[in-house]
């Protein structure tokens, strides 16, 4: 940790790696135990009442997402997260719950990444960057987004901002 340390306060090509490695790395190392979780119940029925969960068909998965709510019954629209939930369900055949929280997690790893480049762009300073991106990735804030299958649509956001 202290060569990390070092090399941050650099604030060279180096410097810069290690920051934009470390709080990833950390986000994903924190969140892996989710893997062995199950769902929560209401999770496992929204999933299913999900209308492009309901089929691992990737042609009817399209016009589902773009004509039915996220959540059947519901007036929530999000297609995007419907269509990460499909490719979820279609790449692992089924609904395991281990897959759900391992995009969970690697989404969390990505939006890290994202915050600690744009902590590089405002400081200039690789320290401080790892820093903002370190205790982004384990801010307690985020554990109902990442260990939660449904908080995959505040992940996408975050990404997408």
């Amino acid at each position: 940790m202290q060569a990390l340390s070092s090399a941050a306060g650099a604030g060279g090509p180096e410097a810069r790696r290690a920051a934009l490695v470390l709080g990833p790395v950390v986000a994903i190392l924190l969140y892996l135990p989710t893997l062995g979780h199950d769902f929560v119940s209401t999770t496992r029925g929204s999933l299913r009442g999900t209308p492009s969960c309901k089929t691992c068909d990737p042609s009817r998965v399209s016009s589902s997402l773009l004509l039915e709510p996220a959540v059947a019954g519901s007036v929530l629209y999000r297609p995007l997260t419907s269509l990460t939930f499909a490719i979820d369900r279609a790449v692992q055949e089924g609904m395991r719950p281990a897959w759900f929280h391992l995009v969970n997690v690697l989404l969390h790893g990505l939006v890290t990444l994202l915050v600690t480049l744009l902590a590089l762009e405002a400081l200039d300073d690789a320290r401080g960057a790892m820093i903002a991106g370190v205790l982004f990735a384990v801010h307690p804030v985020h554990v109902e987004a990442v260990a939660g299958i449904r908080g995959t649509v505040e992940l996408l956001a975050a990404a997408a901002s």
